[in-house]
């Protein structure tokens, strides 16, 4: 048999050799090294047999499935991710990677697609704050009577008081600070603002710089910050991500993972909440909107616990304590990276 292979490819003619469609189908040179190439990618350089001397479309095509890697891999990924928390992350442990998605572009995917609808969303919404408005829907999500907002917002600070809040503030807050004051004494915004002044003790507290500096971002335009986390949304999972991955690994010290194994079941889990939480985006504001969010956040926590205790094979017990150390150390992450952005942007 090995005599008459050996023919074949010396001699495809010759009698009892083997089909010549072998050498003419099968084997081709490499345009780039021109080496031979027997199956779809170059031995010698690496080049795949991609031609695209062809129809726009099918180039798109191409560059989005070498992109995302939309073939098989896609549903094969979606299967664990959402049937099987944790599963995953494990078959990452063990190298078995070929047949999923990578962690990262599984991430950048979803994250297109969620902040693109979330963008989208927003655009869609009116716009809901001039300085001039006074959205107390915002600042009061339970409805309350005006003699009692008087009653509750009715100080207002005295010239010390001022010149020390001022004090706390950029030149930039400062004038923020000058236009809510300036507004109509019915305005809402004012009253609080004026009434947290009144507040002022006078002593060197860097927590109450914090809280001056917040309360000026908050309700000088209300509609704004509203715009502005939308877009902070987007950067805060990216940024937190490694953190996320440490608060992780703080709660599993024992385990003895490496650290890319807590970022890989970071990313899972952080890619699945990013999927669910796409779903109360599109529910109003009514009860069926609260119901939805409350909704998949416990869904959330329930996908969280189940992805942890198939991961690290603990017990319910054990999982729970180490889910809400995690929770913990997550959410001052999150409170502490959301901060720095209001304050520094």
């Amino acid at each position: 048999m090995l005599p008459t292979f050996t023919a074949a490819i010396i001699n495809p003619g010759g009698e009892g050799s083997v089909s010549s469609s072998f050498d003419h189908q099968s084997i081709s040179v490499c345009p780039n090294c021109e080496d031979e190439r027997p199956g779809a990618y170059c031995a010698h350089c690496g080049q795949n047999d991609r031609d695209y001397m062809r129809s726009a479309w099918l180039v798109a095509g191409d560059y989005f499935r070498d992109t995302f890697e939309v073939d098989s891999r896609v549903f094969r990924t979606l299967k664990l991710l959402f049937f099987k928390p944790g599963q995953l992350s494990m078959e990452f442990s063990r190298n078995r990677r070929a047949r999923y998605l990578s962690p990262v572009r599984l991430f950048l995917f979803i994250s297109f697609v969620h902040f693109g609808l979330l963008a989208l969303l927003t655009a869609k919404s009116p716009a809901s704050g001039t300085p001039e408005s006074s959205p107390s829907d915002l600042v009061f999500p339970f409805p309350m009577s005006v003699p009692e907002i008087d009653s509750i917002f009715s100080e207002e600070p005295t010239e010390d008081q001022l010149t020390t809040a001022r004090a706390r503030l950029n030149p930039e807050q400062r004038d923020r600070l000058d236009d809510i004051l300036g507004r109509g004494a019915d305005d809402l915004n004012r009253k609080i603002v004026a009434s947290f002044l009144a507040t002022e003790t006078g002593e060197s507290d860097g927590m109450r710089t914090i809280l001056s500096r917040l309360m000026i971002e908050i309700y000088h335009d209300p509609g704004k910050l509203i715009e502005r986390t939308s877009r902070w949304a987007s950067i805060i999972p990216v940024v937190s991500l490694p953190l996320y991955a440490l608060s992780l690994a703080v709660a599993y010290f024992d385990r003895r993972r490496y650290f890319v194994e807590h970022v890989v079941l970071v990313v899972h889990m952080q890619c699945f909440s990013l999927v669910a939480l796409t779903i109360p985006m599109f529910a109003s504001r009514s009860a069926v909107g609260v119901v939805s969010w409350i909704g998949v956040s416990l869904a959330i926590v329930a996908y969280y616990m189940l992805a942890l205790r198939r991961y690290f094979q603990e017990g319910w017990g054990t999982t729970v304590a180490r889910w809400a150390a995690f929770a913990v150390l997550s959410a001052c992450v999150s409170l502490g990276t959301g901060l720095a952005l209001l304050l520094l942007t």
